[in-house]
């Protein structure tokens, strides 16, 4: 069988290995409701150096992030009442967060029902404003009918699990991009440069069964707040040109044997090897364009660490975790994960802790994702 062969059928079966997280007295964070311009960012005095925080630095807050959420506060989802404060106290954390940065944060709260129990629940979003403007001549600094990029992860767990790779090295990522894009912006020399409306979301409820339906037990029902977000910015007919969910993006291994493949496609190793040391971008076919455009960055700073997968929805586990709620509103959407338990054998266990964690090679790549996605807010428009 020849190399292209392999490679057609690799692209047709790949997304089988690549799962997402997907098996749910605090106060509820105050509503704003979805504002009808952006998050204002105030710009400082003209500056002709960008600068970033110290590797050090960068890996002292992610581990912060990731202790918290995992350590201090542990389990967190809708599945019983004393882990729904848990799954708020998570969600304060990280509209604190935003605000410590300096960002004014948006907070949608919506109703989730789970085993005839209902809970207030909320998506937590910040919005860097970009400039592009529409062809149709809408307003430019209006972030509904501009372009926009949105960049997600999820905030709650499976039960029992204290969740530092699923998901709190998600949010963790979430959090420092947000630091370093404020950071951008308050140098950038005048505020247009920012090209692309960039909108960074936490979301609750990606985790099976908290993400079912509350009736039919289907997956991608109305209780993921990814779920929320993505239909009512189809409403709105919002222009989202690629959104990006941070899965399970922070354990890696080194040593041989540690990727793991199904029996069928154990041939794979060939192609990616059997050290869990890459991460992979998973999406249908719709995001593949979008995949070539982040690849385009991405390379220039990493080339090679990332391998890129789009297939046909209806392929199992291609929609597995937040990307897959926007897919099916029809933005082009993947996620960037480590393939979970392909590799981790910690994956929804009560043993996903912060030991397991490899912060070095999570700062590397949260600063790959930082660079990559700098890349985009500054440059042209995907669309025309």
């Amino acid at each position: 069988m020849t190399i292209s062969k392999i490679y057609g059928i690799h692209q047709l079966y790949i997304a089988t290995l690549f799962i997402g997280c997907s098996d749910t007295t605090l106060g509820i964070l105050k509503t704003a409701g979805r504002p009808s311009a952006p998050i204002p960012i105030h710009i400082a005095p003209t500056t002709t150096h960008i600068t970033t925080q110290s590797d050090e630095i960068l890996k002292q807050n992610l581990k912060k992030h990731v202790t918290y959420l995992s350590q201090t506060i542990g389990p967190r989802n809708i599945s019983d009442p004393a882990y729904y404060q848990k799954l708020c106290q998570s969600a304060q954390y990280i509209d604190n967060a935003f605000k410590e940065i300096g960002y004014q944060t948006n907070i949608i709260t919506y109703s989730a029902t789970y085993r005839g129990q209902k809970f207030d629940v909320q998506n937590i979003e910040v919005v860097i404003p970009g400039s592009i403007p529409m062809s149709n001549g809408m307003a430019i600094k209006n972030s509904t009918h501009t372009e926009s990029i949105v960049i997600g992860a999820h905030y709650d767990t499976v039960c029992f699990s204290p969740g530092a790779d699923d998901n709190g090295s998600g949010i963790a990522a979430l959090i420092e991009i947000a630091r370093h894009l404020y950071d951008l912006c308050m140098q950038l020399e005048d505020k247009t440069t920012i090209k692309r409306t960039i909108k960074l979301v936490a979301f609750p409820n990606e985790e099976w069964p908290y993400s079912a339906d509350d009736q039919t037990g289907k997956h991608f029902g109305y209780n993921m707040g990814s779920v929320q977000y993505a239909k009512q910015a189809k409403e709105k007919s919002e222009v989202i040109t690629g959104m990006i969910s941070l899965e399970s993006i922070g354990y890696f291994s080194s040593e041989p044997n540690s990727q793991r493949y199904p029996w069928y496609l154990s041939w794979l190793k060939y192609l990616y090897g059997d050290r869990g040391n890459f991460l992979m971008m998973l999406g249908d076919l719709s995001s593949q364009p979008f995949q070539k455009k982040w690849l385009a960055c991405y390379n220039q700073i990493d080339a090679g660490a990332m391998h890129a997968i789009a297939l046909p929805g209806w392929i199992p586990n291609v929609y597995r975790s937040d990307h897959g709620s926007f897919s099916l509103e029809g933005f082009p959407a993947f996620m960037i994960t480590d393939t979970a338990d392909f590799r981790n054998p910690h994956y929804h266990q009560a043993t996903d802790n912060i030991a397991t964690i490899n912060f070095t090679l999570f700062t590397k790549t949260t600063k790959d994702l930082i660079a990559t996605i700098q890349y985009l807010a500054l440059d042209g428009p995907l669309k025309t």
